[in-house]
């Protein structure tokens, strides 16, 4: 184990894209983040998971922990009814591939930012576990995203198409300002690089007994700032969160 969410440097938009039939313009957090020194996927990870609004802009990550149960952070669900999104799951390709699915609920937590969205239906793809402990300060760990590749004003910022793999360590929790080192996780972003508006709610993630597993999720930068790469990232510490996730996987049934 190691505040506001990770990137919600954008304001808060009422969008859906113009010409969509059938979805209803609503109010929605335009909050996610995307990494910046990163370099494409160079391997398969089935369990990721890209958030869309229905004309496939990607605007949060999260991560496949059951069949039908995405976990993501609670920032990247503020405003959003469940058909107003789509998810792409067990694609590195955010535009083609995997499977596209529909949320049947959201489940926010009121402390640690973190969110279950269960969907309507079971995917095929292989699920990542969550550790037991994070590994130790200055343990390698991986990040994962379609954030912004570079710092840059508005919504419009172009983002990839392929995944995003960024390769950082864990840092002491006084490393970071305005964590909750009971409940959360601080990540490295060194030289400028690291995660950015995009890349909220999606993994960090660590090898044990040569798997990937699920160590934190995407919150917001230290310190509160709104410029990607000027401090380390919160994550959320899953292992540390594991009873309320067990709580809430139970309560969805």
């Amino acid at each position: 184990m190691r505040g506001r969410s990770l990137l919600v440097t954008l304001a808060s938009a009422a969008i859906i894209a113009a010409g969509l039939t059938g979805v209803a313009t609503v109010a929605v957090s335009e909050t996610g983040q995307q990494i910046i020194g990163g370099k494409n996927a160079t391997e398969p990870y089935p369990f990721v998971a890209n958030f869309q609004y229905p004309n496939g802009r990607p605007f949060c990550g999260g991560s496949l922990i059951k069949p039908d149960v995405v976990l993501t952070a609670s920032h990247c669900m503020e405003g959003w009814p469940t058909n107003g999104f789509q998810i792409r799951i067990g694609s590195n390709d955010r535009t083609s591939g995997g499977t596209v699915a529909k949320a049947a609920s959201i489940t926010r937590n009121t402390g640690p930012d973190l969110a279950l969205v269960k969907l309507t239906a079971p995917v095929s793809h292989p699920v990542i576990a969550i550790p037991d402990q994070v590994g130790p300060t200055g343990s390698a760990a991986r990040l994962l995203g379609w954030g912004r590749l570079q710092n840059c004003p508005g919504i419009d910022c172009p983002t990839p198409t392929i995944l995003q793999e960024f390769d950082t360590t864990v840092l002491a929790d006084e490393t970071c300002r305005g964590i909750k080192a009971a409940t959360e996780l601080c990540v490295d972003s060194p030289n400028g690089t690291g995660v950015c508006h995009g890349d909220s709610g999606g993994p960090a993630i660590q090898k044990v007994d040569g798997k990937w597993t699920l160590i934190g999720v995407t919150s917001r930068l230290s310190g509160g700032v709104s410029t990607c790469g000027s401090t380390p990232t919160i994550y959320v510490d899953t292992a540390a969160n594991r009873a309320w996730i067990n709580q809430a996987l139970t309560a969805l049934g």
